[in-house]
């Protein structure tokens, strides 16, 4: 899976299904860094979680709380396949869609393309670089992506995040 560092202080966001059941976590960072990571805590209804790094000169994604439109440019940040790093272009072409039978029922519709390993990673405006969502689920046939994703926003993905931290659920 994939993830979102939200804190300087080592906050991760990441989908429930991705972390919850894991064993152990890890977190592999761009500049090659690693570190181990600690489940804080998740919610399976709206399927976000976050893990916990110790690390310095972590700089958290910019994020745009303001909902995406119809035809934004976004890219999906992510490791399918263990690919690390991995960045697919797309376009929104969806807002406000439900019945993936995940709570949260305000999902970003866009056709970047995401594939098993990109969950919990993020979504992005093309020409400003902020985080407009968390890549949770593809409509797939087969499998593989047919180019339908869906992320959850990022307004919502982080009032529960901040439920968790505070909370621990």
């Amino acid at each position: 899976g994939s993830g979102v560092i939200i804190s300087a202080d080592g906050h991760i966001l990441t989908n429930n299904h991705v972390a919850s059941q894991a064993i152990e976590l890890f977190a592999y960072l761009a500049d090659g860094r690693e570190y181990k990571a600690r489940f804080i805590g998740g919610d399976p209804e709206s399927d976000i979680a976050v893990l916990k790094i110790e690390a310095p000169g972590l700089i958290p994604a910019r994020t745009r709380l303001a909902p995406v439109e119809l035809a934004d440019f976004v890219v999906a940040v992510g490791s399918p396949w263990k690919f690390r790093n991995s960045v697919t272009l797309g376009v929104v072409s969806g807002v406000s869609r439900s019945g993936l039978g995940i709570t949260i029922e305000d999902f970003i519709q866009h056709d970047a393309r995401i594939n098993r390993g990109n969950s919990g990673g993020g979504l992005f405006l093309a020409g400003t670089g902020e985080l407009v969502g968390i890549n949770t689920a593809m409509f797939s046939d087969t499998g593989v992506n047919s180019g339908v994703g869906f992320a959850i926003p990022i307004a919502q993905a982080l009032k529960t995040a901040e439920d968790i931290i505070r909370y621990g659920k």
